[in-house]
């Protein structure tokens, strides 16, 4: 198993928790290839991914197996145009913490800051698909 799905499963189980306890209603991912996102489907317990985004970038045609799967466990295929090439640079995660706001200035000054990933959240409006808010949570190797 790679490394990414390994620590989305660590994550999964706390998510699964927020739609148990009535805070979110349903759990998707962004970015996994067929055999990550069956993976994931198969191992996950109690709540299964409900829908998928595809980057717009990096795919113009839906892979037939990730299609394929997704129609059969009634996972919705939605699509994204985030970027794909250095997302948020070092660089500039640097200038975000020397800003006079950021929570953890200290963390600007290290050289050796490299991003481990960088996971993103969207909440939509049920029945809608209007986007209500959307962010971005990282993790640091320091």
């Amino acid at each position: 198993m790679d490394q990414a799905l390994s620590e989305l499963k660590s994550f999964w189980t706390i998510y699964e928790t927020f739609v148990s306890n009535e805070k979110v209603r349903q759990l998707g991912t962004s970015d996994l290839n067929f055999t990550q996102l069956s993976d994931l489907h198969g191992w996950a317990k109690r709540i299964k991914p409900s829908s998928t985004q595809i980057n717009l970038h990096t795919c113009c045609d839906i892979p037939a197996d990730l299609s394929a799967f997704a129609k059969e466990n009634s996972i919705q295929l939605l699509t994204h145009n985030d970027p794909v090439d250095n997302f948020l640079p070092i660089e500039r995660l640097q200038q975000l913490f020397k800003t006079k706001n950021a929570s953890c200035p200290l963390l600007a000054e290290i050289p050796t800051l490299k991003r481990k990933w960088i996971a993103r959240y969207t909440f939509v409006l049920p029945g809608q698909g209007v986007v209500l808010t959307k962010g971005y949570m990282l993790s640091l190797l320091v």
